[in-house]
């Protein structure tokens, strides 16, 4: 087989590589912007429990109630 031919396909799977590994990061950040608004959702729910004069109970039951529930996955 002639070396060009291989240096050829070398360079093809390592462009295959690398277009996966974007695609990961980029689903890697579109993961993480998410599980930041769900933090930002949870801190403002926890935030007018508090406010409200929620004691510690309520914000107990309703953190455990929060992480009871199947994580959101896309």
């Amino acid at each position: 087989m002639p070396l060009g031919v291989l240096f050829l396909a070398g360079i093809a799977v390592s462009a295959g590589a690398l277009l996966s590994l974007f695609h990961h990061i980029r689903m890697l950040r579109a993961r993480l912007t998410e599980l930041e608004a769900q933090q930002a959702q949870t801190l403002e729910l926890v935030s007018s429990l508090v406010v409200d004069g929620a004691g510690p109970e309520a914000v107990k039951q309703t953190l455990s109630a929060l992480l009871r529930q199947p994580p959101r996955i896309p």
